[in-house]
């Protein structure tokens, strides 16, 4: 969200910086409790907005852009950590 504010605040006019800044907006305004509460329902509602600022990492090459989605990546690859091991010795 941070990231969305301080996108509106240098006026940036791209199509996904507006679309990052919209979207913020949009999730600023969700009041149930059960979306903060986890990393998967943060990271499912807000996945729209990661991508955005992703892709703005992408295009801009600031790493800073890239953060909140890296936040997310450890505690989802987490749960994926035995299936990996699996694969990664051969057996599925």
């Amino acid at each position: 969200m941070l990231l969305a504010v301080y996108l509106a605040w240098k006026r940036r006019t791209g199509l996904i910086e507006v679309t990052a800044v919209l979207f913020a907006l949009f999730a600023s305004m969700l009041n149930k409790t059960d979306i903060w509460a986890s990393a998967y329902g943060t990271g499912r509602i807000l996945s729209p907005l990661l991508v955005l600022l992703a892709l703005l990492a992408l295009k801009e090459r600031r790493l800073a852009f890239a953060f909140p989605l890296l936040l997310f990546l450890p505690r989802i690859a987490l749960q994926y950590e035995a299936q990996l091991r699996g694969a990664l010795r051969g057996r599925l």
